[in-house]
C-alpha cells in the first residue's frame, strides 16, 4: 500500500524504483579511519546546548554498557556518570541507556557546551564507551557545535581506537504473520483498551525514499478518521471516552514489525459496552472504508499542518538525534521538512484515486484477528475469555454512528465582517520591534513582519479573566481552561470549529487566567482572512454546548481517578494545603463542576466580546503589511469595543507558614514525592529573573544528588501576579522504571529516600546559599536557555500578550538582570520558599 502511494506521489519515478530523498543540508556525515561512523548538526536554535549519542548495533547484552558508565579510562578521578552530574545532564525515565531489538544506544541531553572543555570531555566519553565495543558503531552530535572543530576533535580521539571489526552473525528481520488475535488482561485505576496491529516493515533499501514518509501520512489519516468515528461512537452510546490515543511505530522507530497502537480509557464498569463499541468502529472501517468526506477532512488536516509548519518548523537536537539514529541503524532518510512535505505541494491526487489507496492501507492493516493485540485493564482484572467474546460481538455488530466531519463550506457560517474602521495611529512597538496600530474604534493590533515562509501566528487577547466568571465556586476555576473550548461559536460545537480550522491548517488555543481571556494558535499566511472571522466568531456568538459539557463532567471523572496521583493530581493537593481558601489557583483540590458552568462560561465570553477596548490582537510572521491592514481596516469594525472597567482582584488568601508532609499508597506508576515550595515574593523583571535563576540552580543541585539514586526528576516554576505576587516552585521526582538504563550499582530508592533528598538539597540552598563556580555556570545556562526563547515566535507571541494583559515586560534585558543576580538574593529565595513546604509521598 505504501509504495503504491509513493509511485502515485512521486513525481520522478525511475523504471528500476523510487528515488532516493536528498539529505537535508545541516547534516554532516562521514566515517572516521577506524570506520566508526559520525552524524553532526549544527543546530542553531539551542544556543549553548548540545545532545549527544552513541549507537552500538548488535549489542544485545545489558550488563556491560551500564559498566560504562561507571569506569572508563580517561575518567579516573570520578565516574563517567558523576561528571555527567556535576554539568547538570541528566537522565530521563529510560535513563541514560536504551536498548533497541538490535542495538544499544547511549543518549545525552542537554549537555552545556558553551566551554569547550565540557563539549571536549564528553567526545572525548563517548570515544571511551567506543573502545568497549569492537564493531562499528557511531557517534551522533546535534546543538550549538562547530562542525569543523568537532570534527578534528574526533579525528584526533579516532587515532587512539583500533579498526572497528563486523560482526559476523547479524540479525535479520523476517515477517511473521499471526492467524488468531492475542488477548491480554491486566489491572488499571480506569478501564484500559488498546487495541494494535502489526504489518511488515518497508525494505531497506526503500527507506531513504518517499515510501516510509507515505506509510506514516496514510496511518496519520487513518488516525483522524478513526478518532472521530470513536468520539461519535461513544457519545451515541453514552460511554464516557476519557482518553484516546493512536501511537505508529513506523520502519524508523523501530529494527522489527511496523505497528499502529489505538489506546482508549473509560468508566470500568462500562468496559464491556466500551469493548463493543471500539470493536464496532473498527469493523466499520474494515468492511466499508473511508467516506470521500473523511479522505478530503484527513488529507486536509495533514497538509494543513504541512502548509502551517514549513517555513517556521523547527527539530530539538532530541529530533536530529533520533534522525541520525534511525539513519544509522535503518537507512530512514536525513531529508529537511520541506523535502517530506513535499507531497502535499503542486498537482493533488484525485480524491477518489486517493479514497481507494487509503482505504486499501486500512482493510489491509485492520481485521478481526489477524496480527491483533487486544490488552484490556481494570481495577479487577477483566476475565480473557469475556474480553474476547465482548469484541468479537462487537466486531459482528458494527457501528453505524456517524463522525461529525467539517467540509469546507461550513466557513460561511463564520462571522463575515460588514463594518470599516480607519487607522487611527500607527507607533513602533518597543516590545516586539513591530508596529502597533491603533483604529478609530480603539482596537489594537501589533503587526510584526517575519520570515517564516508562508505562515504566521497570531493571539486575541482580552483583559478580565477567572474572577469574572459568573457565580464563580467551589474549584471550577481550576476547569475553566477544560471548558472554555466547548463552547459553541458560530452555531459551532467547539470540537466542529477546531477540527473545520485544523482542515484548512490553522490551530487554535483557548486560555483563561486571572488576568485574561485568549485564543492563539499558528495558521498558513493564507488564512489571514479565516483567523480574523473566526476571531470575530468567537468573540460575538459564544453559547453553551450542555451536550458536550455533559460528556466532559462524566469523562473527566474518569481522568480524576486515573491522575489522582499523578504531577497534576499531586499539585492540586498540594495547592489546597498551601492556600485552602484560594479559589483561582490551576490545581485547586478538583471536585466535579456544577451543571451550569458551561452555561456561566458562555455568559462570561459573551460578556469579554463587548469589551474589546480591553483586548489586543498579535499578529507575528509571514503576512504582507499593506495587505494585512487593508484586511484589518475591513473586518475590526465588528468587534464591539464597550469599555467594561476590569479591577485587578484582590482576595485576602493566607499561604500558609508550614512544613506539611502527606503519604499515599498508589500504583507502581505513581510512586515517587512531589513537594511544592512558595512565598509571596515581589514579582516582577527582577523577581523573575531570580526565581528562573534559582530553578536552574536547584535543577543543578538535584541533577547531582539524583544522579545515584536511579530517579529521574522535573522543576515547574509559577509566578502569579494576581492577586498578590506568590511564587510557587513545584518538583515532581519518580523512579526510573527501567534499571537497565542506568550505571551499574544505580537503583531507583524509596521514595522516602527520594524526599530526603530534595530536602537536603532544599534546606542546604535556604540556608548555606549558592556556590559561586555553580551560580556562573547556572547564569550562562539560563542565558543561552533565554537566547533560545528569543529565536521562537510562539514564546515572542505569548510575552507581548502577557506584558499587554499584565503591564509588565518580563523578557527585556534579561541579560543584564541574570548577570546582576547575586548568590545572597537566591539564598534570601530559597529561604521564604522554604517557609511553605508541602510535601506528598506516593508509597
Amino acid at each position: 500500500m505504501a509504495l503504491a502511494a509513493g509511485l502515485l506521489l512521486s513525481g520522478s519515478v525511475r523504471a528500476q524504483g523510487l528515488p532516493e530523498l536528498a539529505k537535508a543540508p545541516e547534516y554532516t556525515t562521514g566515517t572516521l579511519p577506524n570506520g566508526i561512523s559520525y552524524y553532526l548538526v549544527k543546530n542553531t536554535g539551542t544556543p549553548g546546548f548540545a545532545d549527544f549519542a552513541l549507537v552500538q548495533p548488535h549489542r544485545h547484552d545489558s550488563a556491560e554498557p551500564r559498566k560504562d558508565l561507571v569506569d572508563l579510562p580517561h575518567f579516573t578521578t570520578r565516574k563517567p556518570y558523576e561528571f555527567l552530574a556535576a554539568h547538570s545532564v541528566r537522565y530521563d525515565r529510560n535513563g541514560f541507556i536504551r536498548h533497541l531489538r538490535d542495538a544499544t544506544t547511549y543518549r545525552f541531553a542537554g549537555v552545556p557546551v558553551s566551554r569547550s572543555e565540557v563539549s571536549d570531555s564528553m567526545l572525548l566519553l563517548l570515544f571511551d564507551i567506543a573502545r568497549s565495543w569492537r564493531y562499528g558503531q557511531a557517534l551522533a552530535v546535534s546543538g550549538d557545535i562547530d562542525i569543523a572543530s568537532t570534527q578534528e576533535r574526533m579525528r584526533i580521539l579516532s587515532m587512539t581506537i583500533s579498526q572497528r571489526e563486523t560482526p559476523e552473525n547479524t540479525w535479520q528481520y523476517s515477517w511473521r504473520r499471526q492467524d488468531e488475535a492475542e488477548v491480554v488482561t491486566l489491572t488499571n485505576p480506569v478501564g484500559t483498551i488498546d487495541v494494535s496491529y502489526r504489518s511488515p516493515r518497508t525494505d531497506r533499501e526503500l527507506m531513504n525514499t518517499v515510501q516510509p514518509v507515505m506509510s506514516r501520512i496514510l496511518a496519520t489519516e487513518m488516525d483522524i478518521i478513526t478518532e472521530r468515528r470513536m468520539r461519535a461512537a461513544f457519545a451515541d452510546a453514552g460511554i464516557p471516552l476519557a482518553s484516546y490515543r493512536v501511537r505508529y511505530l513506523g520502519s524508523d522507530d523501530t529494527a522489527g514489525d511496523e505497528s499502529v497502537r489505538i489506546s482508549v480509557q473509560t468508566d470500568p464498569t462500562l468496559l464491556k459496552e466500551a469493548l463493543g463499541v471500539v470493536a464496532g468502529v473498527l469493523s466499520a472501517l474494515d468492511e466499508d472504508g473511508a467516506t470521500l468526506s473523511e479522505t478530503v477532512f484527513a488529507r486536509g488536516m495533514v497538509s494543513g499542518v504541512a502548509a502551517r509548519e514549513q517555513g517556521s518548523h523547527r527539530m530539538t537536537n532530541t529530533d536530529y538525534v533520533d534522525k541520525c539514529v534511525a539513519n544509522y541503524l535503518y537507512g530512514s532518510n536525513l531529508a529537511s521538512y520541506a523535502t517530506l512535505s513535499a507531497p502535499f505541494s503542486g498537482k493533488k491526487l484525485d480524491e477518489n484515486r486517493e479514497r481507494e489507496l487509503l482505504n486499501r492501507y486500512i482493510s489491509a492493516l485492520i481485521a478481526p484477528q489477524r496480527n491483533l493485540r487486544l490488552a484490556v485493564g481494570a481495577p479487577v482484572k477483566p476475565v480473557r475469555d469475556s474480553v474476547a467474546a465482548a469484541f468479537a460481538e462487537g466486531w459482528k455488530r458494527g457501528c453505524s454512528s456517524v463522525a461529525d466531519i467539517p467540509v469546507q463550506s461550513d466557513t460561511l457560517n463564520l462571522a463575515s465582517p460588514r463594518r470599516k474602521v480607519k487607522l487611527k495611529s500607527t507607533a513602533t512597538d518597543a516590545f516586539t520591534g513591530g508596529k502597533m496600530w491603533t483604529f478609530s474604534n480603539g482596537m489594537n493590533v501589533v503587526f510584526k513582519k517575519t520570515d517564516t515562509k508562508g505562515s504566521f501566528r497570531y493571539g486575541f487577547m482580552v483583559k478580565g479573566g477567572l474572577n469574572e466568571i459568573p457565580g464563580l465556586k467551589g474549584s471550577e476555576a481550576a476547569f475553566a481552561g477544560e471548558v472554555l473550548p466547548l463552547c459553541k461559536a458560530a452555531g459551532m460545537s467547539g470540537s466542529h470549529l477546531a477540527d473545520l480550522l485544523a482542515m484548512n491548517g490553522v490551530s487554535m488555543q483557548p486560555e483563561i487566567s486571572l488576568s485574561d481571556v485568549r485564543f492563539s494558535g499558528a495558521a498558513p499566511s493564507s488564512a489571514l482572512s479565516l483567523v480574523v472571522k473566526t476571531m470575530l466568531s468567537v468573540a460575538g456568538t459564544a453559547e453553551a454546548d450542555t451536550e458536550a459539557y455533559g460528556r466532559y463532567r462524566a469523562e473527566k471523572a474518569v481522568r480524576m481517578v486515573r491522575d489522582k496521583y499523578s504531577a497534576e493530581g499531586t499539585r492540586a493537593i498540594l495547592d489546597s494545603t498551601m492556600c485552602p481558601r484560594y479559589a483561582f489557583a490551576a490545581g485547586s483540590m478538583p471536585e466535579i463542576p456544577s451543571e451550569d458552568f458551561a452555561v456561566r462560561m458562555a455568559e462570561y465570553l459573551q460578556q469579554k466580546g463587548g469589551s474589546m477596548k480591553n483586548g489586543l490582537i498579535v499578529l507575528i510572521g509571514d503576512l504582507d503589511e499593506d495587505a494585512t491592514l487593508k484586511l484589518l481596516t475591513h473586518s475590526l469594525g465588528d468587534f464591539r469595543t464597550g469599555q467594561q472597567r476590569v479591577v485587578r482582584p484582590r482576595y485576602d488568601y493566607p499561604l500558609r507558614k508550614c512544613w506539611t508532609t502527606t503519604t499515599a499508597s498508589g500504583g507502581w506508576r505513581d510512586r515517587g514525592v512531589s513537594v511544592s515550595l512558595s512565598a509571596k515574593y515581589p514579582f516582577g523583571p527582577e523577581g523573575n529573573t531570580r526565581l528562573q535563576l534559582a530553578c536552574t540552580v536547584l535543577e543543578a543541585e538535584l541533577a547531582r544528588e539524583m544522579a545515584s539514586r536511579g530517579v529521574y526528576f522535573s522543576v515547574r516554576a509559577y509566578a502569579d501576579l494576581l492577586p498578590a505576587e506568590r511564587m510557587t516552585v513545584y518538583i515532581n521526582c519518580n523512579a526510573c522504571p527501567f534499571v537497565s538504563g542506568l550505571p551499574a550499582g544505580v537503583k531507583p530508592v524509596p521514595p522516602t529516600e527520594m524526599l530526603q533528598a530534595v530536602r537536603k538539597v532544599v534546606n542546604s540552598l535556604a540556608v548555606n546559599g549558592v556556590d559561586e563556580a555553580l551560580l556562573a555556570d547556572c547564569k550562562t545556562m539560563l542565558t543561552d536557555i533565554n537566547r533560545a526563547v528569543d529565536m521562537n515566535q510562539a514564546a515572542l507571541l505569548r510575552a507581548a500578550l502577557d506584558r499587554a494583559s499584565l503591564g509588565r515586560d518580563m523578557r527585556s534585558g534579561y541579560k543584564e538582570r541574570i548577570k546582576a543576580v547575586k548568590a545572597s538574593d537566591l539564598c534570601e529565595l530559597f529561604a521564604a520558599l522554604s517557609d511553605c513546604n508541602c510535601e506528598f509521598v506516593v508509597e
